[in-house]
């Protein structure tokens, strides 16, 4: 019975039935139960009761929870190693299953079978992403990373550069115009709040896409249409900015529904990212080729036409519910002051981070080098003291080395992009 799945066409949806029996029983993949004698070798009952409630994905009772006397360590221990133990068995009872979607090179091989190694094995991941993860998410992947993340994301930064050569903004001007303009890509953290508290006539991630897709669109067709100049320069940034909101926006969203998917078959969660970064590769290798040779033939504005297209195609698989996002009952349409409550100094930081980004906006576009320093530094002293009083430690501590990391590299790209791309006026 099982081999007739392999014809079969499939959405993506219920596709975890394949790993459930994997998942109840772990032992029944091979002969022998090795992965029955390898929750045994954990020793104690409280730890095998874990990882078998783990396995299956039902809580241990509490008088196992109450158990013994191991520590959070130990118990995220064995925790990490029953999330091993549960991908294996069910990667292994999806190979017995569905064998066509994986292609090893065969001991011993042939020169034919290297030559053949790729483009079967791409094949057969695209046979296995469609079985487990459907063909709808998929063409909504690569909507968003194709076309908006990839292609519309390297428009806004790369196009950026000739577009305000083009209308006359000096280099000291541009660097701040492209800070103001990325702004919203700060914001993501306030976006993702809202949308979990506030959902959109039934929808935490659906309607929000389609409202920021006409916001994005607005903004590109505003760039397009070029009637900016250097004294509306910081308006042109504010269509910039839209752009950005929506791509923010959406790449967000997108991340959060293919992460649930992620989780629900470990196993083959892997497949998603590579298939997140094949799309926004091409997407950005696709536009860096559109890109420079409209920019060498002074269509600086004219290119963003191109990029309307690629703004609005997310709106047709996001509406015809690819995402695959379930539509909550009428009476849960309210605002969730429960989880706001619950929630409520990550709330505050993500709109502390939020007003944050727009006040280095504003400040880079209307005060001097020396107000631009001062503002920098008290911002993020305050947003990394507040992440140490809401986040958890280890969090805290590694959002603040990833801010040194960022913070201690000094960026002037903008500035040098107008000397590398100058003429021979500025460098014989």
């Amino acid at each position: 019975c099982d081999d007739d799945d392999d014809d079969e066409g499939h959405d993506g949806l219920g596709r975890a039935d394949d790993f459930a029996m994997a998942e109840a029983s772990p032992s029944r993949v091979h002969s022998g139960a090795p992965d029955e004698i390898a929750l045994d070798a954990f020793g104690s009952s409280r730890k095998r009761t874990a990882i078998r409630s783990f396995v299956t994905g039902s809580a241990a009772s509490d008088s196992d929870s109450d158990a013994g006397g191991e520590g959070d360590d130990d118990e995220e221990h064995y925790d990490n190693t029953g999330r091993l133990v549960a991908c294996r068995s069910s990667l292994n009872t999806l190979k017995r299953r569905h064998p066509s979607w994986f292609h090893d090179l065969p001991s011993p091989y042939t020169y034919r079978d290297l030559l053949l190694f790729i483009p079967m094995s791409v094949m057969a991941y695209m046979r296995r992403f469609d079985g487990t993860f459907g063909w709808k998410f998929g063409v909504l992947l690569f909507s968003v990373y194709f076309g908006m993340k990839g292609a519309v994301y390297s428009f806004l930064f790369s196009g950026a550069l000739p577009y305000f050569k083009a209308i006359g903004v000096s280099s000291t001007h541009f660097q701040a115009l492209l800070t103001a303009a990325a702004a919203p890509w700060s914001m993501k953290g306030v976006i993702g709040s809202f949308s979990d508290v506030v959902p959109l006539r039934g929808y935490h991630k659906t309607n929000y896409v389609l409202v920021v897709s006409v916001i994005g669109t607005v903004g590109v067709v505003s760039v397009a249409i070029g009637v900016f100049s250097t004294g509306t320069a910081w308006l042109a940034a504010g269509a910039f900015a839209l752009g950005h909101l929506q791509l923010a926006t959406v790449d967000l969203l997108c991340e959060g529904q293919y992460a649930q998917r992620m989780s629900d078959l470990p196993a083959v969660g892997p497949d998603i990212v590579t298939f997140v970064w094949a799309s926004y590769m091409l997407g950005s290798l696709m536009a860096a080729g559109v890109v420079g040779p409209m920019s060498d033939a002074n269509l600086t504005s004219e290119m963003y036409w191109v990029c309307v297209p690629l703004v609005v195609q997310v709106v047709v698989p996001t509406a015809l519910g690819y995402l695959g996002e379930v539509r909550l009952p009428r009476h849960n349409w309210e605002i969730n002051w429960a989880k706001f409550r619950e929630q409520r100094k990550t709330f505050a930081l993500a709109a502390v981070m939020a007003l944050g980004a727009i006040g280095s906006a504003v400040v880079n576009l209307t005060a001097g080098p020396t107000a631009v320093l001062v503002y920098s530094l008290c911002s993020s002293a305050t947003l990394v003291l507040a992440g140490f009083y809401v986040l958890p430690r280890l969090i805290a501590k590694s959002c603040t080395y990833l801010f040194f990391v960022q913070a201690l590299y000094i960026q002037i790209s903008a500035a040098l992009d107008y000397f590398y791309t100058a003429g021979p006026k500025c460098v014989p």
